[in-house]
């Protein structure tokens, strides 16, 4: 059992077609995320949701 979950997928997809990784996102290979695309997914997350957003910036 689980309290949330991530969603990756949603943070890096690209709009014009949820099947492929977003251009702005993707390292080359077309399946990694490059730096901007794993700064997407730690944005992604809502850390005051888990309780860790206070006092950060």
């Amino acid at each position: 059992m689980f309290d949330d979950y991530a969603d990756f997928d949603r943070a890096v997809r690209d709009p014009a077609d949820p099947r492929r990784l977003d251009a702005a996102y993707d390292s080359g290979d077309h399946l990694h995320p490059n730096d901007t695309g794993m700064k997407s997914f730690a944005d992604s997350i809502d850390l005051t949701a888990l309780g860790l957003g206070r006092g950060c910036s």
